[in-house]
C-alpha cells in the first residue's frame, strides 16, 4: 500500500530538519550523507506509487522533460525533470554517497544519482505543499554544501568577519558557504541558490563586500544553481509546453563529484 501523503510529508520534514542541524553540526560527515540518502528513499517511494508522470514539450533542443502529478490529490505539477538524468532505480548507488566513493562510480552514474538526490525531495515538496519556496532550496543548499565540504574535507563557515568603516569596530556578516581551505590557500564563497530569482543580488553584494574586506585576493566564487525551467501554458494536446530558460550549473567547478548538479 502506497504512503499516505500525510505520512509522506511527516516524514519528509523530519528529514529535513535533521540535515538542517546536521549541517549546521558537521556538514562532511556521514551522518549527512544518511540524512539524504533518507530523504531520497521517502521521496522517491512517494514519487513511484503515488504519482505519474506528465509528459512535457521542451524548447531546449536534445532534452526531454516530465513534470509528476499526483494520481489522487491536487491536480498541480511538480518543477520539470530531465528525463535522461532522473532514476527512479538509484537507490543501489546511494551507499556510495554515503561512504564517500562517489569517485568509484561511473561520471554518467554519478550525475543521475546527484541530480535524482536533488530533484526527488524537490518535486515531492512540490506536490505536497503549497507556495513552499523554501525547503526545496534549504534542501538543495544542504546538498550542494555537503558535496563540497566532503571534497574539500573542510566545514563551511556561514559568516566572516568585516570592518565597520565608521568607528573601525569588527562586526560579522552572514553570508553563503565560505570554505576555508587554511592559511595560505583559497578561500571559496559558495553561493547556492535553486532560482536565478532568489536573491540573486545578494550573491553579487556579498561577493563585493568580501572583495573589499580583508580576504581580498584571497577568496573565490562559485555560484551553484540548478537550471530554472519554467512550464508555460497548457497545449491542445496531453503534454504541455515547457519554455526553459538557458542557465546551467556552475557547480563542481572546484569539486571532484563533477559532473555536480544540475544538466
Amino acid at each position: 500500500m502506497p504512503p499516505t501523503a500525510r505520512t509522506t510529508i511527516r516524514k519528509l520534514n523530519d528529514h529535513y530538519e535533521s540535515l538542517k542541524e546536521q549541517v549546521a553540526h558537521d556538514a562532511k560527515s556521514p551522518a549527512t550523507a544518511g540524512i539524504l540518502r533518507l530523504a531520497t528513499i521517502t521521496a522517491l517511494t512517494f514519487l513511484s506509487s503515488s504519482c505519474t508522470k506528465i509528459a512535457l514539450t521542451s524548447k531546449v533542443p536534445g532534452k526531454s522533460y516530465w513534470s509528476f502529478t499526483r494520481r489522487n490529490g491536487p491536480k498541480k505539477l511538480s518543477r520539470p525533470v530531465n528525463e535522461s538524468l532522473f532514476d527512479f532505480n538509484c537507490a543501489a548507488l546511494l551507499q556510495p554517497l554515503i561512504e564517500d566513493k562517489l569517485r568509484n562510480i561511473s561520471p554518467v552514474d554519478r550525475a543521475r544519482l546527484l541530480y535524482t538526490v536533488a530533484m526527488s525531495y524537490c518535486c515531492a515538496t512540490d506536490l505536497l505543499k503549497t507556495g513552499d519556496q523554501k525547503t526545496p532550496a534549504t534542501y538543495f543548499e544542504c546538498l550542494v554544501g555537503h558535496l563540497i565540504a566532503r571534497a574539500f574535507s573542510v566545514n563551511p563557515r556561514t559568516q566572516v568577519e568585516v570592518l565597520q568603516l565608521e568607528d573601525d569596530e569588527i562586526d560579522t556578516l552572514p553570508t553563503d558557504f565560505i570554505f576555508d581551505l587554511g592559511s595560505g590557500k583559497p578561500k571559496f564563497h559558495v553561493p547556492v541558490k535553486t532560482s536565478t530569482r532568489e536573491r540573486v543580488i545578494q550573491v553579487f553584494a556579498h561577493q563585493r563586500v568580501l572583495e573589499w574586506g580583508a580576504w581580498v585576493r584571497k577568496i573565490q566564487g562559485d555560484f551553484d544553481l540548478p537550471n530554472r525551467n519554467k512550464i508555460g501554458p497548457q497545449d491542445s494536446g496531453s503534454s504541455r509546453n515547457l519554455r526553459s530558460q538557458a542557465v546551467e550549473s556552475l557547480s563542481a567547478v572546484y569539486c571532484p563529484y563533477a559532473p555536480l548538479l544540475l544538466l
